[in-house]
């Protein structure tokens, strides 16, 4: 249903309600997700549950001071605003209020407003954070009046928050439908929760206990042995590394009375509270799920809804299948097309440079290449620090690694890959690391961008004049001359095209293959803008600007493999990698077309295309050895690393 996927920042409560007026004029539901940021997967899958229902979805990041009891823990809740903007506009969030603490308190932090809250304020939660729910009372009605909207998107893991803005919402008679979506949960059974990133990979660990504790009351739950599995669950926090616990309570789902008060409740919640370290958590499990009498017409709708996703998702597997072997045939065709571009009487020549190759060069490149991919690790740890993450350098290379070695078979599978990794052994969220594989792309696209500048300005004798004749012939007519009519001709067409995207992107953005665009220019700009956000600013351009550096090196050592290319300036080096990066997106691990976008840049710098087709295969090849080599070795390198790496912290911890 959504119609907006561009994604609008307000900062100004006033400009945000007059936004919200003018969607709400032309008949659009607004779909409302309140957070406090640091966000993960639970958030985003409440942004999507609001796109499937609404058609304008707006988030707010507010960490409000007001529902803070204790200002230690207001002080540490984690901020990452770079990587949460990156993340709502990767899932299509269409708005985002981030307002400052006087656009919600302009009279200052009080908590001076009451509500009747009933014993919800008093036990549980309301019990051991005194005016938590005060504080979440006064800013929900702040945020509810200044965003209006018809459906508000709440997660199940803060349960008793859930009541509570239930009972506000009916207490103010505000038009707002509250929709609760369940808890997510990381693979370990931990739910997801922002103050996951404040615990160390060891506390992580022991936290998954709570998973472990909730699923043994639910397995053995009935009302008789609600205190016996209460004082269980209890002993077992304390024994498994949990340094306090404020409560384990089975109580009835609607109300939270314990469950000996509750009767023959139907719809029964445990809930819990409890601390590592300095880290307090909460997570609840429902025990008795609420009965549904299921109709054969109903059957019927799930039926067709399996076959539906069964057949959504193997259309996606064959596309999938279907654009790798259009992009590796576009690859052998430029290959067979290279090939054929060699006449009879240059085979000999072509040859020649294979068995005259100075094959030694290899090792050179390798430790050149091999210090790319080690920039590359500590750029991408870089990304991580203001997630509060400091993952060991050793699995960070290991991960980038395996990700080039994925992406020789499958193009896009490294990125999605190395995030996988890393997320297993360094308990890192693979949302918040899909979120830095996108500042990385922005930056490499304009590292990118800078290389070709500098190829224009270093050989525009060469590249540039050819673009210059290109004009010319564009704006002579048929005598030769030079002509207006062309010209105000050309600037109508480019008007009118401008013109049309502008159209075509208000009009279509619905459609999946603009979306896809347009998301992508706009996630190189976020990512571009997200690196102010960064600690170690210089020390980011600085590895990014040595990427690259380390290319051209590599690149311009590579041109001496071969008798017609040894000697070429840097400059010609230059305008080589701008072209060949190219190569490397356009087909898979860059077969292909590397070689033969080399060969015309070399051509155009007086190398025969057979030489410049030769060299630019070596080079080609001597990536992929490369790539193959260091993969390989990081794929068997990572289990037996982290399996001693385990084995030094226990001894560490029993040392302790």
């Amino acid at each position: 249903m959504n119609t907006t996927t561009l994604m609008i920042l307000f900062k100004k409560a006033e400009a945000l309600k007059k936004y919200i007026r003018d969607q709400k004029k032309k008949g659009r539901k607004i779909g409302y997700v309140p957070t406090m940021g640091a966000l993960h997967t639970g958030h985003t899958s409440l942004i999507k549950a609001s796109k499937n229902q609404c058609d304008v979805t707006v988030c707010s990041i507010f960490i409000n001071p007001t529902q803070f009891n204790d200002p230690k823990d207001f002080e540490k809740y984690p901020v990452s605003i770079n990587t949460d903007i990156l993340l709502l506009a990767r899932c299509g969030c269409d708005v985002l209020f981030l307002p400052p603490v006087k656009e919600i308190y302009p009279e200052g932090v009080t908590t001076s407003v009451n509500y009747d809250l009933g014993r919800l304020e008093n036990i549980l939660e309301g019990k051991y954070r005194p005016g938590h729910f005060k504080g979440v009372c006064q800013v929900v009605h702040k945020l509810l009046s200044i965003v209006a909207p018809d459906y508000l998107f709440l997660g199940q893991k803060d349960y008793q928050q859930c009541l509570v803005i239930k009972r506000l919402i009916n207490q103010l008679q505000l038009p707002v439908k509250v929709i609760t979506a369940n808890t997510l949960r990381e693979p370990s059974g931990l739910a997801m929760s922002s103050r996951n990133m404040r615990l160390s990979p060891q506390e992580k660990e022991k936290a998954t206990g709570i998973f472990t504790m909730l699923t043994h009351i639910k397995d053995h739950y009935n009302p008789a042995s609600a205190n016996e599995l209460e004082n269980y669950a209890h002993d077992y926090l304390l024994k498994h590394g949990f340094t306090k616990v404020d409560y384990v309570s089975i109580v009835y789902a609607d109300t939270l009375q314990p469950v000996a008060d509750a009767g023959n409740a139907k719809k029964v919640v445990a809930l819990m509270a409890a601390f590592i370290g300095e880290v307090r958590l909460i997570d609840n499990m429902m025990l008795t799920a609420q009965i549904f009498l299921f109709t054969s017409s109903h059957q019927w709708f799930l039926c067709l809804t399996y076959i539906a996703e069964y057949y959504n998702n193997m259309k996606k597997w064959f596309l999938n299948i279907f654009k790798y072997l259009l992009f590796l045939g576009l690859g052998v065709f430029l290959v067979w097309w290279s090939l054929h571009q060699i006449p009879d009487n240059k085979w000999n020549e072509f040859k020649a440079a294979f068995a005259t190759a100075k094959y030694g060069l290899i090792v050179p490149v390798f430790f050149i290449l091999f210090t790319s991919h080690v920039l590359r690790a500590l750029r991408w740890k870089m990304l991580m620090q203001p997630l509060h993450y400091n993952p060991t350098f050793a699995n960070t290379f290991f991960a980038v690694m395996i990700g080039y070695l994925a992406n020789l078979a499958v193009p896009r599978l490294g990125e999605v890959l190395k995030c996988t990794i890393l997320a297993k052994y360094e308990k890192v969220p693979v949302e918040k690391l899909m979120g830095t594989i996108v500042a990385e792309r922005a930056f490499d696209v304009l590292c990118l961008a800078l290389v070709f500048l500098l190829a224009f300005a270093f050989q525009f004798d060469v590249i540039g004049e050819y673009g210059i004749n290109l004009l010319k012939q564009l704006f002579k007519d048929k005598s030769g001359h030079f002509s207006i009519t062309r010209v105000l001709i050309i600037i109508l067409i480019i008007v009118i095209a401008f013109g049309l995207i502008r159209f075509i992107l208000r009009r279509f953005l619905h459609v999946k293959l603009i979306n896809v665009v347009v998301k992508f220019v706009e996630g190189i700009g976020l990512g571009i803008i997200s690196v102010k956000f960064l600690k170690q600013k210089w020390g980011f351009i600085f590895t990014s600007l040595g990427i690259w550096a380390m290319y051209l090196l590599g690149t311009w050592i590579g041109f001496s493999a071969t008798a017609g290319t040894t000697g070429l300036p840097l400059e010609v080096a230059v305008s080589a990698l701008a072209f060949a990066s190219i190569g490397m997106i356009l087909t898979p691990g860059g077969i292909g077309a590397y070689a033969f976008l080399m060969a015309r840049v070399l051509e155009k710098n007086g190398v025969p295309f057979e030489l410049g087709f030769a060299n630019g295969t070596l080079q080609w090849f001597a990536q992929f050895i490369i790539i193959i080599f260091i993969g390989f070795i990081s794929l068997m390198l990572l289990p037996y690393f982290n399996k001693t790496k385990q084995v030094d912290e226990k001894n560490r911890h029993n040392s302790q």
